[in-house]
């Protein structure tokens, strides 16, 4: 149980907005299965479901704007910027980092995984 916790320790600072994120998508999905499977709902019980739809939607919005400002916050606090991606993630989280940084002009050491195998192999 001890290492359930320390996943939870302050380090890159994705694991919080994932959870943020999943937890909005978890709520948006309950409040449309209500409103989609209800048969007659009270006023009261829909402006309920509405406010934990409402709840979860912008839970999903802060998790992805926080990533973002994540990504934004590495390339403002770097002077050089070395990248590991695949030619075919173009919309990738490490493709929009590379992006914020050619737009601020930073010194860029890029490594495409297609025209390098050797990273993919693993010792046993």
């Amino acid at each position: 149980m001890k290492g359930f916790f320390r996943w939870f320790k302050s380090g890159a600072k994705m694991k919080r907005w994932i959870l943020i994120i999943l937890l909005g998508v978890t709520l948006c999905c309950y409040g449309m299965m209500k409103i989609l499977t209800g048969k007659e709902l009270e006023f009261i019980e829909l402006s309920k479901i509405i406010a934990i739809f409402v709840i979860g939607f912008v839970l999903l919005i802060v998790g992805i704007i926080s990533i973002q400002k994540r990504n934004q916050f590495m390339v403002d606090n770097s002077s050089m910027i070395i990248g590991v991606y695949s030619s075919s993630d173009k919309r990738s989280g490490t493709m929009q980092t590379i992006n914020m940084a050619k737009k601020a002009k930073m010194k860029l050491q890029l490594i495409n995984l297609d025209d390098n195998p050797i990273f993919y192999l693993t010792d046993k």
